[in-house]
């Protein structure tokens, strides 16, 4: 242990170094600011107290003296040479030092990052039958600020196959207790069953995007699970879901009342396949029911009915349309034609608006009967009777 050592250290330093703790639970900006991230951590504040250097030396009494004695040595011997700095800061370095006005933050819908605390974790995370990864961080730490990046990189790439978390530590402490967080970052696995703490594992993999996607493509093959392709019922849903440099895959399928929800389930199950077929490449899948967007068919060309694939880049502003079997296999053949170059594509000039819809139960069409009163009367009329004599 490194106290009984400290304090030894302290007490023959006495009046020369001054030796110092600081509990960084307590402090944690102050842990921020000078990127503290394991414990113990030792800093030595020398001859420029505003860059303190690591002490690497051994965690005994005399090795601290010794590192203390030093370091007070050649702060003596610059103030005699005159080159000692001063702790006053430069005006530059007072510049420097001035706050400066935060940019905005993006809107919390912007990010592909699903935003967890205490009280949503259960109901989004557990049970959900979807694959979470979820980072468990603090604000302070400096290796999870080098993280965020990648980790909104991956969960944009992963977008509607595997769901990425991220819950404030220090402030969701109910469920960093619960899940025995002890540093930052952590990352923690969830399959689609999980239910407790017990059943998450913890994730030793790269923090780096591609490594991130990778391991959570090869965890959503080896647990199952993953989201079902979305309905797109409005612009916005279009908007949030195809955004970025991703192909946008919209399957239009026939309208209720012509499939029942069996030939429509049984549809879906066929993109579903073509997803899994093209995992790990930048594809994003997505379907509409067919005469509800006919700005959207118009603008793509989709006249020829139902079953039908179209891919479209909101980034590059381009489009393609499957001419082929509506099944897993053609979807797949055809989108990695695209992915290769060999398919061709179309540019268009502005996304249609997408009429917004209400979104499908998962049940059959309800078919009402109507009965017209005035049918009855021509056929009386008719001398034929009405519905009684039928």
């Amino acid at each position: 242990s490194l106290a009984p050592e400290w304090k030894k250290a302290a007490k023959a330093l006495d009046g020369i170094v001054n030796v110092a703790a600081v509990d960084c639970d307590q402090h944690k900006e102050l842990a921020g600011k000078y990127g503290v991230n394991g414990f113990p951590t030792i800093k030595v504040f020398g001859e420029n107290k505003r860059s303190p250097t690591d002490y690497q030396g051994q965690r005994t009494a005399q090795a601290i003296v010794d590192a203390g004695v030093k370091e007070a040595s050649k702060l003596a011997k610059a103030r005699i040479s005159g080159k000692a700095s001063s702790d006053k800061p430069s005006s530059a370095a007072q510049d420097k030092s001035k706050p400066k006005p935060k940019a905005k933050p993006s809107p919390a819908s912007s990010s592909a990052v699903v935003t967890l605390n205490d009280d949503n974790f259960d109901d989004l995370v557990l049970n959900s039958g979807d694959v979470w990864l979820v980072e468990f961080y603090a604000p302070w730490c400096g290796h999870c600020k080098s993280l965020a990046p990648e980790w909104e990189q991956a969960a944009s790439e992963l977008k509607g196959q595997v769901k990425l978390g991220a819950l404030d530590a220090t402030a969701a402490e109910r469920k960093a207790g619960e899940y025995g967080i002890k540093g930052f970052p952590t990352i923690k696995l969830f399959g689609p069953t999980a239910s407790s703490a017990s059943d998450a594992q913890d994730y030793q993999g790269p923090r780096q995007a591609s490594g991130i996607v990778s391991y959570a493509l090869n965890q959503l093959e080896k647990l199952g699970g993953g989201l079902k392709v979305p309905e797109i019922t409005s612009t916005a849903t279009l908007h949030d879901h195809c955004a970025g440099k991703s192909i946008c895959v919209v399957a239009l399928l026939p309208h209720i009342i012509d499939s029942g929800a069996k030939g429509r389930t049984d549809y879906l199950s066929q993109v579903e396949g073509a997803a899994k077929l093209v995992r790990g490449k930048p594809f994003r899948f997505s379907w509409v029911q067919g005469g509800d967007q006919s700005k959207l068919e118009h603008a793509f060309d989709l006249s020829f009915g139902y079953p039908a694939v179209v891919a479209i880049s909101l980034d590059k502003q381009r489009y393609s349309v499957m001419r082929a079997a509506f099944d897993s296999k053609s979807i797949a053949t055809f989108l990695e034609g695209i992915f290769s170059g060999k398919e061709a594509t179309y540019p268009y000039d502005k996304l249609p608006a997408i009429q917004s819809v209400v979104p499908w139960d998962g049940k059959d069409a309800k078919v009402e009967t109507v009965v017209d009163d005035d049918d009855d009367d021509i056929l009386k009329e008719l001398g034929l009777g009405g519905s009684d004599e039928l």
